[in-house]
């Protein structure tokens, strides 16, 4: 395919039926001569055409004009083929972590879950959006639901000590030395320490 193609290009080339069934065509015959497309697919020439220029500009075939015996043939070849690769995301899965139905006294061992018992989901930015999402949808502007230490960002940690929700800047989890996780609130770190 051609380098130059844009991604709105290519997206535009297969977005159509009938030029897929010419894509699918072309390749399979290899290397035909345009008039039989025509025929085959029972398409008027400017509509071809269009078809053709479509799938030419995406790089996945190729126009050439030949003389023989005096008089031009132009002949459709394939230059690629396309195929969709799907990569998977950590949220491929989130379904199996979201309940069909959340309440706002779910919502503390909802954010445990993921901060804490989530293998699947680990990008704490990733984690962070889901949460704040659901904060917001459960009332993310009443005081309750803000952090209990700032009061200036949405409580989305649950602290494993005083099980008080927190931002991310007023917890952290930490891993002990059993490799278990657990979040602490900066006051409750302070508390152990002093």
């Amino acid at each position: 395919m051609k380098s130059e193609a844009s991604i709105e290009t290519i997206l535009k080339a297969i977005s159509n039926k009938i030029r897929l069934e010419i894509l699918d065509y072309i390749i399979e015959e290899k290397f035909l001569i345009k008039n039989n497309l025509i025929t085959h697919f029972k398409l008027q020439r400017a509509g071809l055409d269009f078809h053709l220029a479509t799938l030419e500009e995406a790089g996945f075939i190729g126009l050439l004009e030949i003389k023989i015996k005096g008089r031009k043939y132009v002949f459709v070849y394939p230059k690629a083929t396309w195929k969709i690769n799907l990569d998977l995301l950590e949220t491929k899965r989130l379904q199996d972590f979201l309940p069909s139905e959340l309440i706002e006294n779910d919502f503390p061992n909802l954010t445990e879950r993921f901060w804490i018992g989530s293998s699947e989901i680990k990008n704490p930015h990733t984690i962070k959006k889901i949460l704040e999402s659901l904060a917001i949808k459960l009332g993310g502007h009443s005081s309750d639901n803000f952090c209990q230490r700032c009061k200036n960002a949405l409580g989305i940690m649950k602290c494993s000590k005083c099980l008080k929700l927190y931002c991310t800047e007023c917890a952290k989890i930490i891993i002990r030395s059993d490799k278990a996780k657990i979040t602490f609130c900066y006051d409750c770190i302070s508390d152990q320490f002093s």
